[in-house]
C-alpha cells in the first residue's frame, strides 16, 4: 500500500508538493514524532533486553533452588569470583528479579507514553496539511 502515517497516498506526495498551514509547526511536530519513534524504538529493546535478564536470573534461581542450604556458590565479579553461602545468591537473584520488574513495568509505560504521543502529533500533522485542491 502506497498510503503513509499521515493518510495521503506517498505517490502523489512525492510528484506534487504538500501545502501546509504553519510550515514551522509542521517541522516541529514533524522532529518531535521522529524523536518519539525513536524512544519507541529504543524502550522495546530496553524491554528485550530485560525479559533476557529475567529469564536467565530465573532459571540461575530455579537451579540454585536444588541445591542444599550447606553449598556454597560462586558468584562472578570481573574476572573473579566470590565464595558465598546458597542462601546469600539466592537473596541476590530474588532482588535482581523485583529490579527486573520495576524495571519493566518502567519501561512499559514509557513505550505507552511515546505511543501516545505518537498517535497525538500525527492528528495534529494531519491538521496542519491541507487538502489538496480538485
Amino acid at each position: 500500500s502506497t498510503q503513509s502515517t499521515w493518510g495521503f497516498d506517498r505517490s502523489s506526495f512525492m510528484a506534487q508538493q504538500i501545502e501546509v498551514r504553519d510550515k514551522d509547526a509542521f517541522f516541529e511536530c514533524n522532529q518531535k514524532h521522529q524523536e518519539f519513534k525513536t524512544k519507541l524504538v529504543q524502550a522495546e529493546a530496553k524491554l528485550q533486553v530485560i525479559e533476557r535478564e529475567k529469564n536467565r536470573t530465573q532459571l540461575t534461581l530455579r537451579e540454585c533452588q536444588n541445591l542444599p542450604d550447606s553449598a556454597n556458590c560462586f558468584k562472578p565479579l570481573g574476572r573473579a569470583f566470590l565464595k558465598q553461602p546458597v542462601q546469600e545468591m539466592r537473596d541476590d537473584l530474588h532482588r535482581h528479579l523485583r529490579k527486573f520488574d520495576d524495571e519493566e513495568s518502567q519501561t512499559e509505560n514509557q513505550k505507552a507514553f511515546c505511543k501516545r504521543k505518537i498517535r497525538e502529533l500525527e492528528a495534529s500533522i494531519r491538521e496542519l496539511i491541507v487538502p489538496p485542491r480538485r
